[in-house]
């Protein structure tokens, strides 16, 4: 999703851009490394990669450390020697809620499981290094172009008139997709380092992200059903409150607006009428 978001706003923005496959370019492997930076010779690397099955993370605790730690930092090493900077992504899985507010850019990480150990062992490797290296952290990432994120799931079971079950009790901070890759392409090219929050502004239960996704589309609310995330099926451990904030700057627009424009393009491509029946 985050990819080819990227290689659409770098296409909208006439910003030349190669968008590699795991095929061609495979993090964990330094040759396929060397070999992209040496035939494209780009001026930056923007790392969408990753291991995402954050449930699925114990299982895969070995290779989810592969992608998300050493592929990640093996990638930025690489650019690093040859002056190339680069974005890497990490997540709000490296704190662990106790805070008890939202999380700036300067807060320490304590992750709770895999996924957050590896994005924060990653996160530390990499700002040790001296070049122009970005690490953009964000959440619950929601797009109408992709019907796999949180976002499009619920809407589509919404306007079947199906029930949709959400967390009630984990808060995260949504963050727009087309919103994100604009601001992270802005960074880059002002040439910002260091880590940086990017989100919607706004922490919210994923229930209420959902109730508000239904409000924004026209939907009933009442059809979501909030409920423990353990009884959805998530065995992973997460901070019940990791909202971020930033005290670097937000970039990024509100969370109304945001709500605002993913439904206007779920509605523009005719994804908010009910399916007529069989």
């Amino acid at each position: 999703m985050l990819g080819r978001a990227l290689a659409a706003a770098c296409a909208h923005r006439q910003i030349t851009c190669r968008l590699t496959s795991r095929a061609e370019l495979d993090v964990r492997s330094e040759s396929d490394t060397v070999a992209i930076l040496e035939t494209a010779r780009p001026w930056v690397v923007i790392n969408a990669s990753g291991w995402a099955d954050v449930d699925g993370t114990d299982a895969g605790a070995e290779a989810c450390m592969e992608v998300n730690y050493r592929g990640a930092v093996q990638l930025v090493r690489a650019c690093d020697e040859r002056g190339v900077a680069t974005v890497t992504f990490s997540n709000d899985l490296v704190f662990d809620g106790s805070a008890g507010r939202a999380y700036l850019e300067r807060d320490v990480p304590h992750p709770l499981g895999v996924h957050g150990r590896a994005k924060a062992l990653a996160e530390r490797e990499i700002s040790a290094l001296m070049g122009q290296h970005l690490i953009v952290r964000t959440a619950a990432c929601f797009s109408p172009f992709d019907a796999e994120n949180f976002a499009a799931r619920a809407v589509a079971s919404l306007v079947r008139g199906e029930r949709f079950y959400a967390a009630a009790d984990q808060v995260v901070s949504p963050t727009y997709v087309p919103d994100l890759c604009n601001a992270v392409l802005d960074l880059a090219i002002d040439g910002e380092a260091g880590i940086w929050h990017l989100t919607n502004q706004e922490g919210v239960s994923w229930a209420e992200f959902a109730r508000r996704l239904a409000v924004a589309s026209g939907l009933d609310p009442e059809q979501v059903v909030a409920t423990a995330s353990v009884d959805l099926g998530w065995t992973a451990p997460r901070a019940a409150f990791a909202a971020l904030d930033t005290a670097r700057g937000q970039l990024l627009p509100s969370l109304e607006q945001a709500l605002a424009r993913f439904s206007h393009e779920v509605r523009l491509a005719g994804r908010l009428r009910p399916r007529a029946a069989a």
